[in-house]
């Protein structure tokens, strides 16, 4: 609420009591109503607003698996055309199945982001998903997948 608003319903407020009269302010700072003993003076102001309801942990759940998943695509992208290891295991990530995999090399920043964001999503009881099957381990072998352009297992072929 702006300060303006604020002013005018405290100047309501107070000139009501002044008079020894009573103001009902709702949850928002709006005045709902004003009534004088003098009898005089009457005041209805109903402020509506249009709201949506929705569930905040599942809109968080939302945003944060949303943004778990963009780190996740930014830590394991990998570019097959340079010819040198990039996804050698010694930066790893977990999905939102909980499995750990392997972060291209080059992207470490990316690869806390989403271990952070994965912890936080995690707290905020959103996940992990089970789904009865996790990659192989980092310390298998793993390459830069030239179709998907991101780390993959060797020997998977259908990850991520």
């Amino acid at each position: 609420m702006d300060t303006t608003a604020k002013l005018g319903i405290w100047l309501v407020a107070s000139g009501v009591a002044a008079c020894g009269g009573q103001a009902i302010v709702d949850d928002g700072g709006n005045a709902i109503s004003t009534t004088s003993s003098g009898g005089t003076t009457t005041t209805n102001t109903t402020t509506t607003t249009n709201t949506t309801t929705t569930n905040p942990a599942q809109d968080d759940c939302e945003m944060l698996e949303d943004a778990l998943k963009d780190a996740i695509a930014a830590a394991s992208t990998c570019d097959p055309l340079i010819d040198a290891p990039q996804c050698t295991g010694n930066t790893t990530i977990y999905g939102i199945s909980g499995c750990e995999s392997v972060a291209a090399d080059q992207n470490a920043q990316h690869a806390q982001q989403a271990r952070n964001l994965f912890d936080a999503w995690v707290q905020a009881d959103c996940g992990p998903y089970e789904n009865g099957g996790c990659p192989p381990s980092p310390m298998d072998p793993w390459h830069c997948d030239g179709d998907s352009m991101r780390c993959a297992p060797v020997d998977w072929p259908h990850w991520p």
